[in-house]
């Protein structure tokens, strides 16, 4: 359960925190103002709604319940920006200010509303059980709707225009517009939970019935709200993460081929520059040192016939024939640069060399060789010197 309610608040602080590192770095639009004050107010909101904080507040502000008043005074802040949002899909931008600007007019009458439904609803007993013990209470139910009322009418003007925007946009930002949409359908199902809950009170009906109703309120909330977080900012940092776990699976493929050559040809390591957890600038300085190294050792290459009989006789595959080639290259160079300095002037003419335009299709080239690495190392075997060549082993 302390998960459950610490988890949730924190996940929203870092897509609030994550946001506002972006727009600092990026010039400063309205729908990214919209969106980083979405998020601030939902943390806030999040947070004190969480026990700990909610008893806190009440006992440091000697005011029982104040958590309940923030709370739904920040979600009902954020639903104004979070709808805001979708103004700047529709329209141009000059138009969807003016109209954010005009819906912002009917905020403060509701805060203020709530205020003193809240007063009227209060009870002297400081405890987030509140929210739902106090359920057979008109006036408690009072307070509770003006927020919900909000709610609803946000879900669903998130619901159908996140989807269809997000049908129009890229890979990332459509899977984050279908997260805000799960988010509006999360808000309906908490406020119909919250609806059919408060109905049975009216009623009369055994409560128990509901199972742990703070569970479920629990769940239903931080779902959505997690939802919205994720998905409002996930068109930001979704590319990021895939590049930076893509260039971390080919920093580790490339690792035994970059440390064979840089070890036979150490020169090609320039100080670090970058921070270790930077991992695309890592694997841009070891895709340049590994090429770096190819023409170091390029004095120390086989010759083109004995690397095609090689290749024949360890049995690769057609499709792996051109990495394998490659890579039984310049493990034979680097070997042979370790063993025998001399350079033959004759492994000095120029070749064709394979691999790509740009950072990721090198670096994925270089990866199909790295796999090829280990076998062709196998099949060089001890270095034997043949006859005319230089650093090429007789396959065993």
């Amino acid at each position: 359960m302390l998960a459950l309610e610490l988890v949730p608040p924190a996940i929203v602080w870092v897509a609030a925190a994550y946001k506002l590192a972006a727009l600092r770095r990026a010039p400063s639009t309205s729908a990214g103002r919209a969106l980083l004050g979405t998020l601030v107010c939902l943390a806030l909101a999040s947070t004190a709604y969480c026990p700990p904080m909610y008893r806190w507040l009440g006992d440091v502000l000697d005011t029982p319940n104040i958590a309940a008043l923030l709370a739904q005074a920040l979600g009902l802040a954020m639903i104004w920006p979070a709808r805001n949002l979708l103004l700047y899909q529709r329209h141009a931008p000059e138009v969807a200010l003016r109209l954010a600007r005009r819906r912002y007019v009917a905020l403060p009458p509701i805060l203020a509303l709530q205020a003193v439904v809240w007063a009227w609803a209060n009870t002297a007993v400081n405890d987030p059980k509140y929210v739902y013990v106090a359920a057979e209470h008109p006036r408690y139910v009072a307070f509770c709707a003006i927020h919900h009322a909000a709610l609803v009418v946000a879900a669903l003007d998130a619901i159908g225009p996140a989807r269809r925007f997000g049908d129009a946009m890229s890979p990332d930002a459509r899977v984050g517009m279908r997260l805000v949409a799960g988010a509006g359908y999360g808000a309906l199902v908490l406020v119909g939970f919250d609806a059919l809950f408060y109905a049975s009170a009216f009623v009369g009906a055994p409560l128990s019935l509901w199972g742990q109703t703070d569970l479920v309120m629990a769940i239903n909330l931080h779902t959505s709200t997690t939802l919205l977080a994720v998905g409002a900012t996930l068109p930001d940092w979704g590319p990021r993460l895939l590049r930076t776990l893509r260039a971390a699976r080919a920093l580790r493929a490339l690792h035994p081929l970059w440390r064979d050559l840089v070890a036979a040809a150490p020169g090609v390591v320039p100080p670090r520059s970058h921070r270790v957890l930077d991992v695309q600038r890592r694997l841009h300085r070891r895709v340049t040192e590994i090429r770096d190294a190819e023409l170091a050792l390029r004095g120390y290459l086989p010759d083109e016939s004995l690397l095609l009989q090689l290749g024949q006789r360890a049995g690769v595959p057609a499709k792996d024939a051109a990495a394998f080639h490659h890579a039984a290259a310049l493990s034979a160079a680097a070997t042979a640069r370790v063993h025998r300095p001399a350079v033959r002037a004759t492994a000095l003419e120029r070749r064709a060399v394979a691999g790509g335009a740009d950072l990721w299709s090198e670096a994925e080239w270089l990866s199909a060789v790295a796999q090829q690495y280990g076998a062709a190392k196998a099949a060089l075997a001890l270095p034997v010197t043949e006859p005319g060549g230089v650093g090429v082993a007789k396959v065993r």
